[in-house]
């Protein structure tokens, strides 16, 4: 008797790009007018990497306080931060210093708020099939909650909610369910993220 194969679906990991978000911070402690490239393009909630988020927030800070910030300047903060700390100062600063590029900073802040975009897709793609598997509404009202809810994803200008076009979030949600195997960790138009 022929022996059953048994295949494991690969898992897929969660668009991401930690150089690029690296590439956010590091270019504005070195250069505070970067800032002012990516401001209206990624909020702290886009950055995937909790560490990331707070340091976003603490330079997002100062900066909008009207206070100058380096990397320098920026330390009593990182290693009182609950977040943070002094081990993480030693570990990470050097690292997101060294990732700056200020002339990339503006497309580095694109790549984060299109894997945030990818994030939002892929957990609202989950919540819509276990809605259209388990509950009692009709198909044709889920299918309406979804347009809606792309579409409110597509228009949103603000830096809460990047702009993408109706039709690259449609496709990106058909693909979470057809291509699970061809996306990795980094997001189109950057370079590749980092492993932790």
């Amino acid at each position: 008797m022929a022996e059953v194969l048994h295949f494991e679906p690969k898992v897929q990991e969660v668009p991401a790009n930690a150089m690029a978000e690296a590439c956010v911070i590091g270019s504005i402690l070195l250069n505070n007018a970067a800032y002012d490239s990516v401001a209206d393009v990624v909020k702290p909630e886009h950055f995937y990497h909790t560490d990331m988020t707070e340091m976003f927030r603490l330079v997002q800070g100062e900066i909008t306080a009207g206070r100058q910030v380096s990397p320098v300047t920026i330390a009593p903060q990182i290693r009182s931060s609950e977040y943070l700390g002094a081990e993480w100062l030693a570990k990470h600063l050097p690292g997101i210093i060294s990732a700056a590029d200020v002339r990339m900073a503006r497309e580095a802040a694109r790549s984060v708020a299109a894997c945030w975009v990818k994030r939002s897709i892929q957990t609202y793609a989950d919540e819509m099939r276990a809605r259209a598997a388990n509950s009692e509404a009709a198909a044709d009202d889920i299918l309406t909650e979804a347009l809606e809810h792309l579409e409110a994803l597509s228009n949103g200008t603000d830096a809460s909610r990047p702009t993408v076009t109706a039709f690259a979030a449609g496709q990106a949600l058909m693909e979470k369910r057809t291509a699970t195997g061809r996306r990795g960790s980094s997001c189109p138009g950057w370079i590749p993220a980092l492993r932790n």
